[in-house]
């Protein structure tokens, strides 16, 4: 994550990026991060553990 610090300058070209910014740019990960709320409502930490295997290693 870009951490950014406003000042009169460069406020009004950040804001004017992000709101540039398509709602849908995050759409192809909905499948796989639906998947993984499923599995934590369903089996709760197991599920959490086994994902912090999964992506932590």
């Amino acid at each position: 994550m870009r951490i950014e610090k406003l000042n009169e300058n460069t406020k009004k070209n950040l804001l004017d990026d992000l709101l540039k910014r398509s709602p849908n740019n995050y759409g192809k990960f909905e499948a796989s991060v639906q998947e993984i709320l499923n599995a934590v409502k369903e089996k709760g930490d197991e599920a959490v553990f086994e994902y912090t295997e999964k992506f932590d290693g």
